[in-house]
């Protein structure tokens, strides 16, 4: 299968919290990563739980997210996070000479990160020094 499929997160999640996010760097080297459009790319790891079909209980997992766009990530961990865009793809399989199959992986992506509304802000430094 190529290409990516966009997912509508709000009927396929019941929670996404953000755990962490970090700048990602070109494999094998401490260089950003950038996107064909020049935009930094992220990698944030996110908690989610999925909405539960009826009969069903709810699954969680931790999923990594490659996010395009922004100079930062300032959303504390914790807080519950959208995406205006987010995608999921396949990676091919392939046959390895030690008759191993690699590949054949979920992977995300997602294009503008920002906190959902309501998200808990993070203690201001007057408050934690009182």
């Amino acid at each position: 299968m190529a290409g990516t499929l966009t997912v509508n997160a709000k009927q396929t999640f019941a929670a996404m919290l953000l755990m962490s996010a970090e700048q990602k760097t070109k494999f094998g080297t401490d260089q950003p990563d950038i996107s064909r459009n020049g935009e930094k790319k992220w990698t944030v790891q996110l908690a989610v739980t999925y909405l539960a079909e009826e009969g069903m209980r709810p699954v969680s997992e931790v999923i990594s997210v490659t996010v395009t766009g922004g100079d930062s990530i300032t959303i504390p961990p914790g807080s519950a996070v959208e995406f205006d865009t987010l995608r999921a793809g396949v990676s091919s399989p392939e046959k390895r000479d030690n008759g191993r199959i690699a590949g054949g992986k979920l992977y995300w992506m997602a294009s503008g990160l920002r906190a959902a509304q309501g998200y808990r802000q993070a203690p201001k430094a007057a408050e934690n020094a009182a």
